[in-house]
């Protein structure tokens, strides 16, 4: 038996070119093994119109076979207008992430009327959203009950917004990206939301040094179903605090 190295090892490995010679059944699990994992579409207001950041899924361009899996597990949504002309997402899986504050603006203002084939819409059908949390707590300082309004009135069917703790750089932003839980550094200390959390839990109002990802999350989610949501006109979804990370990236 020949001996490798641990540079041999990782330099098999890091390609499969036998993949084509599996069996078709064996190809398409790992195929949808592959899809199964959540992407993140960042949007971003760019020269007076919505840009998406990133690249396609690699999958889309790898070859005919897996180019048509991911063509059926995500859907193209398309409008007429200057603004994105097209979006590939899994509306039920993928996160769609409002880079900015001017970018949420934006997509609330155009009410996210982006057409699949099926005539669905984007924003009736999305069901996981991210945004940056200095970006929720700026609109949570300016005007919660008019943008939360809107915000629900353009994703009607949300399950879980995720508010983004830290700084996302150009570079992150445009590579595939996933959240992990915030590091303690990005948890805010001070500001809107951890004075509406400080509102929730008076009992914790003299140790908001304490106040760890999962009580903000708790707060905002009560809140907006108390002021927000109580007369049940709106799906109310889980809140997150999360941060980006490099995919594959330990640090």
């Amino acid at each position: 038996m020949a001996n490798h190295t641990p540079l041999d090892i990782e330099e098999t490995t890091s390609t499969f070119p036998l993949f084509p010679f599996l069996s078709p059944e064996l190809r398409l699990k790992i195929l949808h093994f592959a899809l199964e994992k959540p992407g993140i579409i960042t949007l971003a207001a760019r020269d007076h119109r919505l840009s998406i950041l990133g690249t396609p899924h690699p999958l889309l361009c790898t070859s005919f076979e897996s180019r048509t899996e991911a063509m059926r597990l995500k859907r193209v949504y398309s409008t007429p207008t200057p603004d994105v002309s097209s979006l590939m997402l899994n509306s039920e899986m993928d996160y769609l992430f409002l880079a900015d504050e001017k970018t949420v603006s934006r997509v609330l203002e155009s009410n996210m009327t982006l057409q699949s084939p099926d005539n669905g819409t984007l924003g009736s059908k999305l069901r996981r959203l991210a945004v940056p949390l200095t970006t929720f707590e700026s609109l949570l300082r300016a005007q919660p009950s008019l943008w939360l309004r809107d915000l629900f009135r353009t994703f009607p069917n949300l399950e879980e917004i995720v508010l983004v703790a830290g700084e996302a750089s150009v570079e992150v932003l445009t590579r595939d990206v996933e959240f992990v839980m915030p590091r303690e550094r990005n948890i805010p200390r001070k500001g809107p939301l951890v004075t509406l959390c400080e509102e929730r839990f008076h009992p914790w109002r003299a140790f908001a040094h304490l106040m760890g990802a999962e009580m903000m999350e708790d707060a905002v989610g009560n809140w907006v179903v108390e002021k927000h949501a109580a007369n049940g006109e709106w799906k109310v979804p889980k809140f997150r605090i999360r941060e980006l990370r490099l995919s594959g990236s330990k640090k």
